[in-house]
């Protein structure tokens, strides 16, 4: 419950493969979540382009369960989107990367960066991050 005593929306959850397809479907499933929300086409598209970052990161670089599987989730609430992606791997870092013009990798904890109000992470079983970005409807 909120402060004010109002129920806060429910988290969109979901165990999907950890493969490449993965993140295209969390993509797609967010972008028509927001949209059917009311949100704006730009903040619908930021967001799916941060989660579909995110959910690129934990294929690439983090370490399914046992099934083979990553956790990817969002909330919506009036003024924000919340996402998040856990996986079972660990890091001792996460930062933005600078970038060169000739660069073809390495952009993508930039791009959550730039697009998101904040972002972050914690090791807890495993790696989760999660980024939250403003709504314009």
């Amino acid at each position: 419950m909120s402060s004010s005593g109002s129920v806060e929306p429910a988290w969109t959850c979901s165990r999907v493969p950890q493969v490449p397809a993965s993140a295209v479907w969390a993509r797609r499933s967010l972008h028509t979540d927001l949209m059917g929300a009311g949100a704006s086409r730009s903040a619908a598209a930021d967001a799916a382009l941060v989660l579909g970052e995110l959910v690129a990161n934990a294929v690439e670089h983090g370490r399914p369960d046992a099934d083979g599987m990553i956790e990817v989730g969002w909330r919506v609430t009036a003024e924000v989107v919340q996402v998040g992606v856990h996986d079972w791997g660990h890091v001792s870092s996460l930062a933005p990367q600078r970038t060169g013009p000739s660069d073809s990798r390495g952009r993508g904890l930039s791009i959550v960066d730039l697009l998101s109000v904040q972002w972050a992470y914690v090791e807890d079983q495993g790696t989760r991050i999660g980024a939250e970005l403003r709504l314009s409807r």
